[in-house]
């Protein structure tokens, strides 16, 4: 488990897994913030893997997903960054998947298997996506906006602190938010989500 994880956070994930129906939400608690071989990592923790979950499917309600689409939706945000070894994607992004499937299919055995199939190639999609066309499962584009919005929570520069310890990189709020400009998000409530506080940043207290 990382380092001062956001307990707020963690409770609502574990309430909204719990309202849409999951068999065991601590099951999926634990295998992120426990199991989770990099859960400690400075940026591509288990707390960016919960907020990402929140966010996806905060998305995924707006969109009006029914229930069980709205959990698999969360569940390919929780799992999206699992087992986060390595920078290349041709490396991490299978070992996400496989923690997605495995854990998805153990916690969620009940359901069928398309669902849990459902979970790993959205994780797919999302981690594959990049700046390219849009993935073809809408589910798959709300994990991915969700993961590009972290400057929108009140912890994002401890985020973005870690994120510059992994990567070596300078990045600081202004460029974040100068490539959020230029990212193609892939859903509307993304949009609007994010880029009207990009645009006016102080009403969302992005600015000093």
């Amino acid at each position: 488990m990382s380092e001062g994880i956001d307990r707020d956070r963690l409770n609502r994930l574990e309430a909204l897994l719990h309202r849409l129906g999951s068999a065991d939400p601590a099951a999926h608690i634990k295998a992120i913030t426990v199991t989770n071989p990099t859960a400690s990592k400075p940026y591509h923790n288990d707390q960016h893997c919960i907020t990402v979950a929140l966010r996806a499917a905060e998305g995924a309600a707006d969109f009006g997903f029914v229930q069980s689409d709205q959990l698999a939706i969360t569940l390919a945000g929780l799992y999206h960054d699992y087992n986060h070894t390595s920078p290349d994607d041709n490396i991490s992004r299978p070992l996400a998947v496989e923690g997605g499937l495995m854990h998805t299919g153990l916690i969620e055995k009940e359901r069928h298997p398309g669902f849990t199939l459902s979970v790993g190639e959205m994780i797919f999609e999302a981690r594959h996506a990049k700046r390219r066309k849009s993935p073809n499962r809408y589910g798959s584009r709300f994990v991915y906006d969700a993961d590009h919005m972290q400057i929108l929570e009140p912890d994002f520069d401890k985020f973005l602190d870690g994120l510059n310890q992994e990567t070596g990189r300078k990045l600081t709020r202004e460029s974040y938010l100068a490539d959020l400009r230029k990212r193609k998000l892939f859903t509307r409530w993304s949009k609007e989500y994010t880029l009207v506080r990009i645009l006016d940043p102080a009403r969302f207290g992005l600015t000093d």
